[in-house]
């Protein structure tokens, strides 16, 4: 049994006559692991059974995995898996935050969050949303 890991270029590198090009990375075969991300391991219920297991799993681990068996001819598997990633904000501006500013002065409030899936920003004020308010 063997485990691959399938990384897909990123749009614009190496193509061949307009096909993108699979890069497969070997994670274990016939029983051993040959990665060097210590957090997977294989599991083996009954001969010829090989699960492959990932331990804390991480956002780097999301993509699309194959399982192998070289018979003739050889059969494989393929299953993408998503990693789920909290929400959480990673610019807030202006910083440090005003707490005051002229009458008629311009002021641009930036907010950029990242998640797995897209985390939705929403501006409120006075609990209701900024899109919202009627002037």
């Amino acid at each position: 049994v063997l485990w691959q890991k399938i990384d897909r270029p990123i749009v614009g590198g190496n193509q061949t006559n307009g096909q993108k090009q699979e890069q497969l990375t070997l994670i274990a075969f016939d029983g051993v692991v040959y990665s060097n991300k210590d957090h997977y391991r294989l599991e083996s219920d009954y001969v010829g059974s090989y699960n492959l297991i990932i331990d804390r799993v991480n956002e780097d681990d999301q993509g699309e995995y194959q399982c192998q068996i070289n018979t003739e001819p050889r059969k494989t598997k393929r299953i993408f898996l998503t990693v789920q990633v909290p929400p959480r904000i990673v610019d807030f501006r202006p910083n440090p935050p005003l707490y005051s500013i002229r009458a008629g002065s311009p002021l641009t409030l930036a907010c950029r969050a990242e998640g797995t899936p897209a985390p939705n920003i929403r501006w409120r004020i006075r609990d209701a949303d900024v899109n919202r308010i009627e002037s």
